[in-house]
């Protein structure tokens, strides 16, 4: 009896498990659909500005326009096919390009 009473417990824990793990989810998916910044570090070519959104506390990216153009930079070397990443790493260096407060490296 005593173990029929927890494989019981131990049902409904993984039910409330699940539905915690799927609230949270969808909570998080709808702040972003909104629009709202939902943490980690900024991706290159952005910087975060705080805003109020639906009365929440919360930043938004916006486009570092400097940042931006190196990565345009970047793309445009990358689709001519005789450039190599080697290269584009040796044209960022020589210009003292630093990307977060970093050369690029090649591994």
């Amino acid at each position: 009896m005593g173990r029929a009473m927890l494989n019981i417990c131990i049902v409904f824990a993984q039910l409330e498990r699940e539905t915690i793990q799927k609230r949270v989810t969808d909570a998080y998916y709808s702040r972003s659909q909104r629009g709202f910044k939902m943490g980690g570090k900024s991706p290159y070519g952005f910087h975060t500005e705080p805003i109020k959104m639906e009365g929440i506390n919360t930043k938004k990216l916006v486009i570092n326009p400097e940042e931006a153009a190196n990565i345009r930079l970047m793309f445009e070397m990358y689709t001519d096919p005789k450039t190599s990443y080697g290269d584009i790493t040796r044209y960022f260096a020589e210009q003292g390009i630093l990307f977060y407060g970093k050369e690029l490296i090649r591994k």
